[in-house]
């Protein structure tokens, strides 16, 4: 059933996407098409571990007990992480991750780690992937 109001009538819309939201598989580019296509609203929600610990997530219940039970102290804010899954957002935004060797062999080193991001990424695993491409067909 289409949504019918002045606005869409006026644009010929008949049906806008008036909130998409997709965690942390969507950036800029999403938004842009989606807005190109005629969007109205907004696209892209990052909730970060808000939802990867519920009981709904995916996420082994270890790595979950983890999370829930962590304290400040143990967590530290970086784009390590991102620049190793090759995910890298744009200033200021950082991630809040769980402290480990991984994390602490990497803070306070990230701008060296982006000159070197795919040596460091491939080292690290494989790239991330999403489910969406933005590309034109």
């Amino acid at each position: 059933m289409p949504l019918s109001t002045s606005l869409t009538n006026r644009l010929g819309i008949a049906h806008p996407i008036l909130l998409a939201p997709m965690d942390a598989v969507a950036d800029a580019r999403l938004t842009a098409a989606v807005s190109a296509a005629g969007g109205l609203g907004a696209s892209g929600v990052l909730t970060g571990t808000r939802f990867y610990a519920t009981q709904e997530g995916a996420a082994a219940e270890a790595a979950k007990d983890r999370i829930r039970t962590a304290t400040g102290d143990e967590t530290l804010r970086s784009i390590v992480f991102d620049i190793s899954r090759r995910n890298v957002w744009p200033a200021p935004f950082t991630g809040r991750c769980l402290r480990n060797a991984h994390a602490d062999r990497g803070f306070g080193r990230e701008v060296e780690l982006l000159r070197h991001q795919e040596e460091q990424a491939t080292r690290y695993g494989p790239p991330a992937t999403t489910a969406i491409s933005t590309s034109p067909p």
